[in-house]
């Protein structure tokens, strides 16, 4: 499966695409372990990270729209939890056929409002996210039943 996994953008964060370095921005290195294990068991991913390019919800959607995803991952921190929510929504009239799932921080900590915020979340991961997105993309790739992952 194809999957793009995303960092959300931040309000109040200029648009810098030449950058090379943005002090105060680390990079998306649970994203990267999450790659890792999905590349490792044959799936093609990429990450984008919003903040560190400047990116706002019309360039990611942009970006997903080329790549014509599988699954769109974001991961989210509270205070740009509004944001995300609003990516969701964006993405999934866009693609309305692709899987949304959320991770990170804001859904460790608050996984049933993170699941109620908008009803085009299919999927929210609370905790350590390597091996549950493996095991959510290995499940949505042969349309099994998803209610026995844990996390």
């Amino acid at each position: 499966m194809k999957i793009l996994l995303v960092t959300t953008p931040q309000s109040g964060m200029k648009k810098n695409r030449k950058a090379k370095i943005v002090r105060g921005l680390l990079p998306p290195l649970g994203l990267a372990y999450i790659a890792g294990v999905l590349e490792d068991n044959g799936h093609l991913v990429k990450i984008l990270d919003a903040p560190f390019l400047g990116y706002d919800d019309r360039d990611i959607i942009t970006y997903a729209e080329n790549f014509n995803p599988d699954i769109l991952g974001i991961s989210i921190v509270t205070p740009a939890s509004g944001e995300a929510f609003r990516l969701a929504r964006s993405f999934k009239k866009r693609l309305p056929d692709k899987k949304i799932i959320l991770g990170g921080p804001h859904p460790t900590c608050f996984p049933e409002e993170t699941i109620n915020a908008a009803s085009e979340i299919d999927v929210v991961v609370a905790g350590e996210g390597e091996y549950v997105m493996l095991e959510l993309v290995t499940a949505f790739s042969s349309d099994q039943d998803i209610s026995g992952i844990k996390g």
